[in-house]
C-alpha cells in the first residue's frame, strides 16, 4: 500500500509539474507572437506613415502651383465642386504599387471601406480644402489683419467678435478700448464706399456687424478684418482687475470672430489650408493633418495619428 501511494502521488506530482510547464510555455508563446505581431505593426505603421508623406507632398506640390487647389475624389471627377470639411470630402484614393500616380488613382471607398484594400499594398487617400460654410471661434490678434473670401455673395452676411477676457479691464460696461475696422472689396480689388456698406470702423460696444448683400451688391467680395486696441493695456503676465472680480492675468490682446452666412448656398475662404492625408498598409493607417497659412504659405499646424488595423488609435 505504501508504494502505490507513492507511485500516486508521484503520478500527481509529474501531473502538476507538466501543466505547470505547458502553462509557461503556452504563456511564453503567446508573449512571443505578440511581439512578433507588434514587430510588424510597427514596420507597417511606418511604410504607412511614408504613404502618407507621400499624399502630403503631392498637395503640397498642387499648392505651390495653385494657392486655390481642392483635392477630393468629387473634385478629380468635377473639378467646378468645392470641397469642404463635409461636402465633396471623400479622399483621392491613390495606390502607391502602380505604375505611376494616374494609374494609381482608385474609386474612393477603396480608401474609406474596411477590407478593400489589398494589404500588401500602399496606398494613401488625400483631402484639401480652404472653403467653409461658417468660421467659428477664429482668433485673430492685436494688429493682425484677417482675409476671409466669399467667392459668390447672395445673402447677408454676420460677423461676431467676442474679446480675450483678459482684456476686460476697465470698470462698467465699457468695454477695454477695442474697435473693429471692417472694409468690403468687390471682385476688382476696390473698396465698396461707408455709404454702400463696405466700410465698418466699429465703437468700442459694438459686438458684431452685418454685411447686407443688398447694399454691397451680390457676386465675389473679399473682406478685410482688423482689431483695433485703442487704450494702454498691461503687459501680459500684469495682475489687471475689473470691477466687482478677483485679479487676473492679463494676456495678449485677441478677439474670436465667429462669421454665418446669410444663404446655403455661400461659402467662405478661410485663412488656412487644410490637408489631410492617410496613409495605409498592412491594415495599419497613419494619418497626418496639415494647416498652412493662405497668406504666407507656412505650415502652421501639423498633427500625426497613427492607427492599428484601422480601429485601434495608438496615443
Amino acid at each position: 500500500m505504501t508504494r502505490k501511494k507513492e507511485r500516486g502521488i508521484a503520478l500527481i506530482t509529474t501531473l502538476i509539474i507538466s501543466g505547470i510547464m505547458l502553462t509557461s510555455i503556452g504563456l511564453f508563446t503567446r508573449e512571443m507572437l505578440d511581439e512578433v505581431k507588434n514587430s510588424t505593426r510597427i514596420d507597417n505603421s511606418l511604410i504607412a506613415y511614408y504613404a502618407a508623406e507621400a499624399g502630403l507632398e503631392e498637395a503640397l506640390l498642387s499648392w505651390r502651383y495653385n494657392k486655390d487647389s481642392e483635392i477630393s475624389f468629387e473634385n478629380d471627377t468635377n473639378a467646378n465642386v468645392d470641397v469642404t470639411d463635409k461636402t465633396n470630402n471623400s479622399p483621392r484614393c491613390v495606390n502607391l504599387d502602380k505604375d505611376n500616380l494616374q494609374m494609381g488613382r482608385l474609386s474612393a471607398n477603396i480608401c474609406t471601406a474596411a477590407g478593400a484594400k489589398d494589404p500588401k499594398s500602399r496606398y494613401y487617400g488625400l483631402k484639401m480644402w480652404y472653403k467653409t460654410p461658417q468660421i467659428q471661434n477664429l482668433q485673430v490678434n492685436r494688429d493682425d489683419v484677417v482675409e476671409i473670401g466669399i467667392p459668390s455673395l447672395t445673402g447677408d452676411l454676420k460677423i461676431e467678435w467676442t474679446p480675450n477676457p483678459a482684456t476686460e479691464i476697465l470698470a462698467g460696461s465699457e468695454r477695454s478700448g477695442y474697435r473693429m475696422e471692417i472694409t468690403v472689396y468687390d471682385e476688382e480689388g476696390s473698396i465698396i464706399p461707408i455709404e454702400k456698406g463696405g466700410k465698418f470702423f466699429t465703437s468700442t460696444f459694438n459686438k458684431s456687424v452685418r454685411i447686407q448683400s443688398s447694399r454691397t451688391g451680390v457676386g465675389k467680395k473679399i473682406i478685410r478684418i482688423k482689431p483695433w486696441y485703442t487704450k494702454s493695456l498691461p503687459e501680459p503676465g500684469t495682475n489687471i482687475y475689473t470691477e466687482g472680480s478677483a485679479p487676473k492675468d492679463s494676456s495678449i490682446p485677441f478677439v474670436n470672430l465667429n462669421i454665418t452666412r446669410g444663404s446655403s448656398s455661400d461659402l467662405m475662404t478661410t485663412p488656412k489650408t487644410i490637408i489631410e492625408s492617410t496613409g495605409y498598409f498592412g491594415n495599419v493607417v497613419r494619418k497626418i493633418i496639415v494647416e498652412m497659412d493662405r497668406s504666407t504659405g507656412q505650415i502652421v499646424g501639423m498633427l500625426d495619428y497613427a492607427i492599428y488595423a484601422e480601429s485601434e488609435l495608438v496615443k
